[in-house]
């Protein structure tokens, strides 16, 4: 009974205890820090900051340039949704998707499902769970045959795992602000991260079963990781000679900061990914794997993805998330070098490492002698 009645006093507090400004987005919102103590409270308070967020974020006069119309309606509906306004999220994720230059994963069909069962389930007293398995086949059945592949790599185990994490951040930095106000991006970045939190936990039971169903194509011909796959494509009229020699360089940098850096130490480096989907759309494009030679030279703090399990598990609480890729790559012939100039300077010992790995006195040499041997350079410090 108290915990309702302090609900009941903040969602009349958060009306009227708003600093304005000329654009409303330097606002700060009345969000009391107990909020972040209280799993059941925060749930409950969500909406009404959601709707405060997208009163200010998307007000009935807003002009909004033609460029920014496909992320500004992708954020717009996922206020939307977590403030309750189903029939109106529905709308705005049409809207994102006319106007999205990213077709691949920017369907939002489990937003959309998500929402229709919401709201009619609320009208009709029917199931949700039905309601959800409805909404997710018809707008299934009427996506194109790439957008249809597509679905395979974004409901996916390791997602669900990937927002909860999200969703867990962002309440932990809010809450180590130890603060009774919350600020409008602050605001945005945790409605945000519920909405995909809480519908990628109610619906990922339902719709896997689904996915796992329908015919998936992708390609896996040397390395099987998840995130290595090649796509299906028709006509195809340009094809590469299966003669030559393939020899790539790829170039490794981006890596883990610090401890803080949660993301990058509990999840696979993708530039390991991306070296495997390399080597498998040169086999896919029907050259011999014989003919194809990879050298990956690893430095900066991304030496840290190749330590060993026990060192790794050491440094950062868990196993090395790489370990299987690593495997895999080393498996198919990939020559993995850290730079020795860059193990100095990150205090890596060879013996910390994964057994294989090359050393080499410094990144630049192998860089400037692999290219002076024809091999072409891939910088992947961005994946």
């Amino acid at each position: 009974m108290r915990k309702s009645a302090f609900i009941i006093v903040f969602l009349i507090v958060q009306t009227f205890l708003l600093f304005f400004s000329e654009d409303g987005y330097s606002q700060q919102f009345y969000f009391p820090h107990a909020f972040f103590n209280d799993t059941s409270s925060l749930n409950k308070a969500l909406p009404q900051l959601a709707r405060q967020v997208s009163d200010i974020y998307y007000p009935p006069d807003k002009i909004i340039k033609e460029a920014d119309k496909g992320d500004f309606y992708d954020s717009a509906f996922r206020y939307e949704m977590v403030a309750g306004n189903y029939k109106r999220s529905i709308a705005l994720i049409d809207s994102s998707r006319k106007y999205s230059e990213d077709g691949f994963g920017q369907q939002n069909i489990e937003f959309e499902s998500y929402a229709y069962a919401k709201d009619k389930s609320k009208t009709d007293n029917s199931p949700f769970n039905g309601l959800y398995a409805e909404g997710l086949k018809h707008l299934y059945d009427n996506l194109s045959f790439n957008k249809k592949l597509s679905m395979d790599y974004i409901f996916d185990t390791a997602y669900i795992k990937d927002v909860s994490r999200d969703f867990y951040n962002i309440t932990n930095e809010l809450k180590n602000k130890n603060s009774d106000s919350i600020s409008f991006k602050d605001a945005q970045g945790i409605v945000n991260a519920y909405n995909s939190y809480n519908v990628y936990r109610t619906v990922m039971p339902l719709a896997m079963p689904f996915v796992a169903k329908q015919p998936v194509n992708v390609m896996h011909p040397l390395i099987k990781n998840k995130w290595t796959g090649v796509l299906p494509v028709k006509s195809v009229d340009e094809i590469p000679n299966p003669s030559l020699k393939y020899n790539l360089l790829m170039e490794i940098t981006s890596g883990i900061k610090n401890k803080k850096d949660s993301n990058d130490i509990n999840n696979m480096n993708g530039a390991f990914a991306e070296i495997g989907r390399l080597l498998n759309l040169h086999i896919a494009a029907g050259i011999p794997k014989k003919n194809i030679h990879v050298v990956a030279v690893v430095h900066a703090a991304a030496l840290y993805y190749l330590l060993n399990n026990t060192t790794y598990k050491k440094k950062y609480g868990i196993d090395n998330p790489n370990m299987p890729i690593l495997k895999e790559l080393q498996d198919a012939g990939v020559k993995i070098i850290a730079c020795g100039q860059a193990m100095h300077f990150f205090s890596v010992e060879k013996e910390d490492m994964i057994p294989g790995v090359k050393i080499s006195l410094t990144a630049q040499t192998v860089l400037s002698s692999y290219q002076l041997q024809n091999y072409v350079y891939y910088d992947l410090g961005e994946h």
